[in-house]
């Protein structure tokens, strides 16, 4: 529309009919506090800010509000996203105590003996193939992560969908970037992977061993 008109205030006068004539709404202070209400709901579930970035354009438009600047969105997604972080923090910390804590911190990034590489890299090895050892490994791994009693940590208010984005953000990262990390999110990220993989490892042992029966008959 600003290349049809020469001048400025009559393209701006033009685009304040346009808005008019569709029932297109400003957003405004309270509509954008009513948003990030809406947010915070939605956050719980959202596993990235681009995610409630995605879900603000999609609720203003539902809404009949121009999408504001891509930036006023996101810090708005930000604000929202940090809120669920910090309470799925104080979840962790009500779930283990502080020695648990480092103990976990301290034990992801130890090297295992055995075979050279962090435990973190151990538990994010999948299986190479269908046989007995890879079994026997699975369980090796759910053994060691019960030694943790990972088994016993109430994490169910944080959902499952933000347990597991943490969890591959750590796993997807070098181990040797993620030590370095001495801050809530580092904690956040080893406990839910931990957790995670156990689930994981769970799942994973009951299909190996229904494979291992099925090869018996």
């Amino acid at each position: 529309m600003r290349s049809i008109y020469q001048r400025r205030q009559t393209a701006y006068e033009h685009q304040v009919w346009a808005r008019r004539h569709l029932g297109l709404g400003e957003a405004t202070k309270a509509k954008l506090a009513e948003l990030k209400k809406v947010l915070l709901v939605q956050s719980g579930d959202a596993v990235s800010v681009d995610e409630l970035v995605t879900t603000a354009a999609h609720w203003l438009y539902d809404q009949r509000i121009i999408i504001p600047a891509d930036r006023t969105l996101r810090d708005i997604a930000r604000d929202a996203f940090a809120d669920v972080e910090q309470a799925s923090i104080r979840v962790i910390r009500s779930a283990l105590t502080s020695k648990q804590q480092a103990l976990c911190r301290r034990e992801l990034f130890s090297k295992r003996s055995k075979i050279g590489i962090t435990n973190l890299e151990w538990l994010k090895t999948p299986p190479k193939r269908h046989s007995p050892t890879t079994l026997d490994e699975t369980l090796e791994k759910i053994r060691y992560l019960k030694e943790l009693e990972v088994h016993t940590w109430n994490l169910e208010a944080i959902s499952l969908a933000r347990q597991q984005a943490y969890a591959q953000a750590i796993a997807s990262r070098p181990p040797s970037d993620s030590k370095k990390r001495k801050d809530d999110t580092q904690l956040l990220e080893v406990i839910c992977f931990l957790r995670v993989t156990l689930l994981e490892l769970t799942d994973s042992v009951l299909y190996q061993t229904g494979r291992r029966i099925a090869d018996f008959t």
